[in-house]
C-alpha cells in the first residue's frame, strides 16, 4: 500500500478554477487530477528501457517493412528515400 499524505498548497484563485473545470472534464475529483498532473510533471517522458526487455521477443520478421520496395516508389517519394538512405 502506498504511503498517502495529506497537504495543503497555496495557489491563485484562478488557477484553482481552471483545475477544477480539467478535473470535472475529465471526469475525475479534484485531489486526481492533480495528482496526474504532478505525476506526469515528475515522470520521465520517455521510460529507461532495458535491453532485456525486449531481447528475443520480436523477429524481424514481424516487422512489416517489405523485403524488396520497388524503385518507382522510392524515385516518387523522397520520404521513403530518405529513410532507405539511412
Amino acid at each position: 500500500m502506498e504511503n498517502i499524505v495529506q497537504t495543503g498548497i497555496r495557489m491563485d484563485a484562478d488557477l484553482l478554477e481552471s483545475l477544477k473545470m480539467k478535473a470535472r472534464q475529465e471526469r475525475l475529483s479534484l485531489n486526481a487530477y492533480m495528482v496526474n498532473v504532478l505525476e506526469a510533471a515528475v515522470r520521465p517522458m520517455i521510460p529507461k528501457l532495458r535491453r532485456e526487455d525486449f531481447e528475443g521477443k520480436l523477429d524481424a520478421d514481424e516487422l512489416a517493412i517489405p523485403v524488396e520496395i520497388p524503385q518507382e516508389l522510392i524515385d516518387n517519394d523522397p520520404k521513403i528515400a530518405r529513410l532507405l538512405s539511412i
